[in-house]
């Protein structure tokens, strides 16, 4: 468990999990706590990959609206990159008002909403993929697990 992680939701995934499984013995106990914690760790790091992709999409929109957004006026690069920063944010929170002022530069410079989504993929594309490798190895373990506990009911 880590911060913010709910153990009632733990408890219950190793709640039902068991009543799959029907362990029989210390030895299955053993293997379904290492199942459940595997398949936490998978559910974990789906939401890190949302949370990743979440964040390109903040970056992706940042460096577009850069690029679209008229350059008079701007005294300051930094103040450009503030002004876009915080045009991105207010976008990827949902207001209205900068949606609209965000759509409307993009649509300005000929870029859309899918330029923006291959971008945040793009930028965080290593991250994403560390992630999917990882959630990779784990759904492997956890499968190993679960052949095991049937390979010691078998034999």
């Amino acid at each position: 468990m880590i911060e913010g992680e709910d153990p009632t939701l733990y408890e219950e995934l190793l709640a039902r999990v068991g009543a799959a499984v029907e362990p029989i013995d210390i030895i299955d106990w053993l293997l379904l706590k290492d199942v459940v914690a595997l398949t936490w760790e998978i559910q974990r790091s789906r939401r890190h990959r949302e949370t990743v992709v979440r964040l390109g999409r903040l970056d992706a929109m940042t460096e577009i609206l850069d690029q679209a957004m008229p350059r008079e006026g701007m005294i300051l690069d930094e103040d450009r990159a503030d002004e876009t920063h915080r045009l991105a944010a207010r976008w990827l929170a949902g207001d209205a008002r900068a949606t609209k002022r965000a759509l409307a530069l993009m649509q300005a410079a000929g870029f859309t909403l899918d330029d923006v989504a291959a971008n945040s993929l793009t930028v965080r594309a290593q991250t994403l993929e560390c992630i999917d490798n990882q959630a990779q190895r784990q759904e492997e373990r956890r499968d190993a697990l679960l052949q095991q506990i049937e390979r010691r009911r078998a034999g």
